[in-house]
């Protein structure tokens, strides 16, 4: 059976960057927090574990970590058993570590090897001479997205990125971006970019675990105070929802806010590790004077600076930002203390409404916190317990089992107090914030035959001040089923059912508030894959949608107010797409055919898109329409990777209107 999956791997890793049940994840979190994921360093890190794959005899935890497919339990269980029985001699022997299942080896092999010790080559002059290079150039054109007389910038998006990287110990590289509509080389951008990022970042200097220069993120806990990293948190993958990361990490995207610029060093004496931190950088924000001295009301995160007052917020605040890690880690878990403490050049004031009663206020802002992990047998452990400047708290506990070699267990306990502030945070929420939150929630992954997986989960929550649209206190319910079955080596099918309901204002026409309702969504999702030959993946998938309205009780009856202002909330999805990649040719192409039909943006579906090499798309479906795409590429040269993607989506708006968008992009990619 191991062969046999290991086979099905090898020919299928071709065709796909990306598996499946990460692109649900991506999917997953772009909903919950409606927004664009600009944070693709896992796929260069994809990309760098091929050419220079981990050595499972010398690994330690944030190498493991950072291949990003492992779970703390896995890591720790894998510890302990090179730990008793000594190096590894063949890739069969993960069979009989405890919690590996073949899926998860099948998913590690292509970036891992056993290997027998440190290489020669890992000498610092070595690291600076036996690396590689990449550049990448990608520009994107869209029209439709320069609506606005004003914008007067090239139509243009342009991306450029230099990486030099030297396996995991040494890594530093520039990123340069304009958006489209921003100016380049002109009036209100005379430098060229409107963003640049740089950044420096080496490991395992001795005593000095990791030193970082320039752009890199924080990542604190399990993300009460501070976590900058992408992260999952409900999905398929139960045992992603632990937050695991080194606590610095390069910076290397595109996206202009998530990130710290300074310096970071993490040192370690014995099974002491202490991480220190300092950042100083320029934000963006909408000021308001009106009380004679300015304050910040909000941050701006889109980045866009096109416009008049956009240019004019650029960069108009300067963060200050310093922190700390005091960490004693062993083979089985650790203890640690952190730190992080905020200051703004002007301070912050949100607007005077009920939900903003305990927002952030002033120039200085700090929290303090203590994570703790712990493996025992087949169960780990993991929390984290916050203050904040005025004294409210937060907590997260949570649990992973593996209680059978067929089925794991997932729990995540949440207590957040209405009061609860950080300034980026992210933790295992269903707020996009970190505050005003209780919940608990319950994950399962059954095994029962080796071509059926089965993953559920169920999360119940309640939010126990005002939040923003929802006018009182209110809470709300989400679940989800799946089900994968594989049909022999080359075809699987999914099923998946996801249900939830959550509390909202009722609000009629002419009336600002009638109390809370509930309204809420159920998807319905098939999906079906094929390696139709060793070069052709076919995939389709057909997701329906209905949505519940908020409703209010008057009386006896039920009032639905969303079906006075005529919304349903149900909506439809179908698409096709192939992936061929034949031979040695040289050649990938990739189409995808898309058909949706949704009540308006309250009823969107996300939908994963294939993107140009280094890159991924995620698309918010809504309206009627169709969507065709076409992605090409091939190496001209053993070296230079160019590729090319051609979109068009022909869309009908709610007034009958029709509009036509198309987007084309083009990348070159250069390796040294």
């Amino acid at each position: 059976v191991f062969v046999a999956a290991f086979n099905l791997i090898q020919g299928a890793a071709c065709a796909q960057e990306i598996s499946t049940g990460l692109q649900q994840q991506l999917e997953q979190q772009a909903e919950r927090d409606d927004a664009k994921l600009e944070d693709d360093d896992f796929l260069f890190d994809m990309d760098r574990y091929r050419k220079s794959p981990v050595r499972l005899n010398t690994a330690d935890v944030d190498d493991l970590r950072g291949l990003r497919m492992l779970s703390d339990l896995q890591i720790s269980q894998f510890l302990n058993y090179r730990h008793l029985l000594g190096n590894l001699l063949s890739i069969y022997e993960l069979q009989a570590i405890p919690g590996w299942d073949v899926e998860t080896i099948r998913r590690i092999l292509p970036f891992c090897l056993i290997g027998d010790g440190s290489a020669p080559d890992e000498r610092m002059a070595d690291r600076f001479r036996r690396g590689d290079h990449l550049m990448v150039w990608k520009l994107t054109h869209t029209p439709a997205r320069l609506q606005d007389s004003a914008i007067g910038g090239s139509p243009l998006r342009v991306l450029a990125r230099y990486r030099y990287t030297f396996k995991n110990l040494l890594q530093f590289g520039l990123v340069a971006e304009k958006d489209a509509g921003e100016d380049f080389f002109g009036k209100s951008q005379p430098v060229g970019f409107d963003f640049y990022s740089f950044h420096f970042f080496a490991r395992k200097l001795g005593a000095v675990r990791a030193v970082a220069l320039g752009d890199f993120t924080v990542n604190m806990g399990q993300g009460l105070i501070q976590w900058q990293s992408l992260s999952f948190g409900k999905g398929a993958e139960i045992a992603s929802l632990k937050h695991q990361s080194a606590v610095l990490r390069p910076y290397n995207s595109a996206g202009e806010n998530n990130f710290q610029r300074g310096v970071g060093v993490t040192v370690a004496r014995g099974k002491l590790e202490c991480t220190c931190f300092a950042s100083l950088r320029k934000m963006d924000a909408n000021l308001d004077s009106t009380g004679g001295q300015a304050v910040i009301t909000s941050f701006l995160n889109s980045g866009l600076h096109r416009l008049p007052a956009e240019l004019a917020n650029k960069g108009n605040i300067g963060q200050l930002a310093y922190g700390s890690t005091l960490a004693f880690r062993r083979r089985n878990g650790h203890v640690a203390i952190n730190f992080v403490r905020y200051h703004f050049s002007l301070p912050l004031k949100k607007a005077d409404a009920p939900y903003n009663l305990y927002a952030i206020q002033g120039q200085t802002w700090y929290n303090g916190s203590v994570d703790f992990s712990r493996t025992i047998r087949n169960i780990h452990l993991f929390g984290e317990a916050a203050i904040d400047r005025r004294k409210y708290t937060a907590v997260l506990v949570g649990l992973l089992a593996s209680v059978a070699p067929t089925v794991d267990l997932a729990l995540v306990a949440r207590k957040i107090e209405p009061a609860y502030r950080a300034i980026q945070a992210d933790a295992f929420t269903e707020n996009t914030n970190v505050e005003n939150e209780t919940g608990v929630y319950w994950g399962i992954a059954l095994r029962p035959a080796s071509a059926i997986a089965i993953s559920a989960y169920a999360d119940f929550f309640r939010f126990p001040w005002l939040r923003y649209g929802v006018d009182a206190p209110s809470g709300g319910r989400d679940w989800m089923m799946q089900v994968v079955y594989k049909v022999g080596r080359s075809a699987s099918l999914l099923v998946r059912l996801r249900s939830r309901l959550k509390d909202d204002n009722n609000v009629i026409e002419g009336e600002h508030f009638h109390g809370i309702g509930r309204t809420g969504r159920q998807n319905l999702r098939l999906h079906a894959e094929m390696q139709a030959t060793r070069a052709l993946l076919l995939r389709t998938r057909v997701e329906w949608g209905t949505g519940l309205s908020a409703v209010e009780n008057i009386g006896n009856e039920q009032v639905d107010l969303a079906e006075q202002a005529g919304f349903t909330g149900t909506g439809w999805l179908i698409f096709m797409d192939a992936n061929w990649k034949p031979g040695r040719s040289g050649w990938t192409l990739t189409g995808r055919i898309t058909s949706f039909q949704t009540d308006g943006y309250a009823a969107r579906i996300y939908a994963y898109e294939a993107d140009l090499r280094y890159g991924y798309g995620m698309t918010a479906l809504y309206g009627t329409g169709v969507k065709i795409y076409v992605l090409a590429g091939k190496n001209i040269r053993k070296n230079i990777y160019l590729s090319g993607r051609y979109a068009i989506v022909w869309k009908e708006d709610v007034d009958g209107g029709r509009a036509v968008v198309p987007e084309w992009r083009l990348q070159v990619a250069w390796t040294l």
